[in-house]
């Protein structure tokens, strides 16, 4: 019965360290990230790209695929932004800021492949007149 006891007594501290490791991390993570955020509202996009660029792939998290998204996209690459959006969503699906980013992109991309369509078959029909 002790034994039982002990294990749950370490299972609640290992899950008490855990919580406040994962709390140090973020708060870490978060301070890196003002500067990528800052860069990008000062349109310093370029910048912003090599600061997330710097971070080691082992260290990339959701907000880091977000900020990536959103500097490929205000840079004008709508596909590839539209994959960083999609891995951020998938590591923290409940974020609404992640998700707003997804969907904006996703709109855009429907938009441009509906104006691609058109040019091809104007372009088309011009040709065959």
């Amino acid at each position: 019965m002790d034994r039982k006891n002990d294990r749950r007594a370490s299972a609640e501290k290992m899950n008490k360290l855990k919580s406040a490791c994962d709390s140090l991390n973020k708060a870490q993570k978060n301070s890196e990230y003002a500067d990528v955020r800052r860069l990008i509202t000062q349109c310093r996009l370029n910048d912003a790209e090599e600061l997330l660029d710097s971070v080691g792939n082992l260290t990339r998290c959701g907000e880091w695929c977000y900020l990536k998204a959103l500097v490929l996209f205000k840079l004008g690459f709508a596909n590839e932004a539209k994959v960083y959006a999609k891995r951020a969503v998938d590591s923290e699906n409940d974020n609404g800021e992640f998700i707003e980013l997804y969907n904006k992109i996703e709109k855009s991309a429907d938009k441009n492949n509906d104006i691609t369509i058109l040019s091809s078959l104007l372009r088309f029909f011009g040709r065959t007149s």
